[in-house]
């Protein structure tokens, strides 16, 4: 089983609003092969299966979030006209491919205690 952790999120608007895709290649060697997984700050292909991260329960993620690698993103929309409602989303990111949250998550999987040194010798 391999993972590959991808920096930044799979997809983005670039300077002329179009949406952009990185990691194409990537992603779509993950999908023909089931032992391959690719995972960027917003998707993923696991099992051959592409999707956007979700967290399941959100009131708990304050207590779950593992190292601080999830990070919600509130994006607003501004109403188009006076009588319209802004709208909120919030979408959540999985930031292993940043290597210090990486680093942090693996630092906190295995104990933050693990290398301290014996000062007593």
């Amino acid at each position: 089983m391999v993972i590959a952790l991808l920096h930044e999120t799979y997809t983005y608007e670039d300077n002329d609003k179009k949406i952009v895709t990185r990691y194409e290649k990537a992603f779509s060697y993950a999908k023909d092969r089931f032992n391959l997984s690719a995972w960027t700050f917003d998707e993923a292909v696991i099992g051959g299966q592409q999707g956007k991260w979700k967290v399941s329960k959100p009131d708990t993620l304050p207590d779950d979030n593992l190292a601080d690698a999830i990070m919600q993103i509130v994006e607003t929309k501004k109403a188009e006209n006076a009588e319209a409602k802004e709208e909120t989303n919030i979408n959540y990111q999985l930031q292993l491919g940043n290597f210090a949250k990486l680093g942090n998550f693996l630092q906190t999987l295995i104990g933050k205690e693990q290398f301290k040194l014996d000062d007593a010798k």
